[in-house]
Formats: structure tokens, sequence, C-alpha cells
């Protein structure tokens, strides 16, 4: 009985995740010759704040993108009144 985990980000419509299982099912039973009955398949969703790369979390790296998103488009603002 295969058994796939699948670590996501939170924020995935209902409709993303139950294609991610089909297809992911599919996969497995023509890779393994199994019956998708035998499948398993766990998705754990994430917080931005449980999950890190480099020291940072998703949560601190969105938040920094905004921030120089904003500073962007104050400066195009500033740019376009000046």
């Amino acid at each position: 009985m295969p058994i796939i985990e699948i670590h996501l980000m939170e924020g995935r419509t209902v409709h993303q995740k139950r294609a991610l299982i089909a297809g992911i099912t599919d996969a497995v039973t023509t890779a393994l010759d199994v019956k998708p009955e035998q499948v398993r398949i766990l998705i754990d969703e994430l917080l931005p704040e449980h999950f890190a790369v480099s020291g940072k979390t998703t949560a601190e790296k969105r938040s920094m993108a905004q921030d120089q998103n904003a500073g962007v488009a104050i400066e195009m603002r500033y740019d376009e009144e000046n």
C-alpha cells in the first residue's frame, strides 16, 4: 500500500488539492502497478511561520516582498507626480 505524504504551504483551493490527489494517484498506480484503492495520500498544509529557507520563514519573506512592492509603488507615484 503506497502512502504518499505531501507538504504544501496553506492557501491552495479544494479544487487544486483534489486535482493533485487525482494526478498523483494516477501516477502511482501506473508506476507501481497498484490499484487506486491501495493508494493513500496525506496532505499536510503548513503555516507560513512553520516553513523556512535560509533562516527566513515564508511569512518573513512575504512581508519583505510586500514592503518592497509598497516601496516601488510609492516611488512610481512620486515619479508620476513629479
